[in-house]
């Protein structure tokens, strides 16, 4: 990620980390539904990325998971290490673009509500990111694209208006959409009815079968 584009994320999220807490109640089920759907195991090494303030990590924990959570907000890694002190978790500020982890080191990462945040080369560069680190799986979660056109009215004239313009670029992708930009396949999803949240599941074991299949093809 480009310095200045960097300062300018670390910049807005610091501000942002005083009242980040107020979106926490909206998010409890589509983070309990991230576990969820991960279906993690005990002892798995877990990554959420752009972890924020630390809700999801929290719940995480609760899944008997080594988990490590990576922001570049210093404010919020301040207050993600006050919300996850006593669980063990590692917190570490890092650029998701270039994460400071070996191939595999992890068996899931998490990422929700971040991709929507940064212009769309960077969010695909977040999930391959990912994918390089992660060994089974990532689990994402961001805002559903409306199925009408007066539903893709409403987001923008709602949230759309205290968003960044890589919001609207989002919309016009999709979750689904962004990950196979990144060279990825959603594997399962959960959509709401109407409006809210999307959770794209990626199954990485899959991926690499696949590649091993075309590559002995060649």
């Amino acid at each position: 990620m480009p310095a200045g584009d960097k300062t300018e994320i670390i910049d807005r999220f610091d501000h942002l980390a005083k009242v980040y807490g107020l979106v926490t109640p909206f998010m409890w089920r589509t983070w309990n539904r991230m576990a969820t759907i991960a279906r993690l195991q005990p002892g798995d090494r877990v990554l959420d990325v752009a972890g924020g303030t630390g809700s999801l990590a929290v719940r995480l924990t609760r899944h008997d998971a080594a988990v490590t959570l990576v922001d570049l907000s210093p404010a919020m890694l301040e207050r993600a290490a006050r919300r996850l002190r006593g669980t063990g978790a590692d917190l570490r500020q890092a650029d998701a673009t270039d994460l400071p982890f070996p191939d595999n080191s992890f068996d899931v990462s998490f990422i929700s509500l971040a991709l929507h945040e940064v212009p769309l080369s960077d969010a695909e560069a977040f999930l391959k990111e990912m994918a390089r680190v992660t060994r089974r799986a990532i689990v994402a979660a961001d805002f559903a694209v409306p199925r009408t056109r007066i539903g893709t009215w409403a987001l923008k004239q709602t949230i759309g208006r205290v968003e960044e313009p890589s919001f609207f670029v989002f919309l016009e992708v999709g979750l689904d959409g962004l990950v196979r930009r990144a060279g990825l396949e959603t594997a399962e999803s959960m959509r709401p009815l109407f409006a809210g949240t999307e959770i794209a599941l990626v199954h990485l074991a899959e991926r690499g079968r696949t590649a091993a299949a075309a590559a002995a093809e060649q």
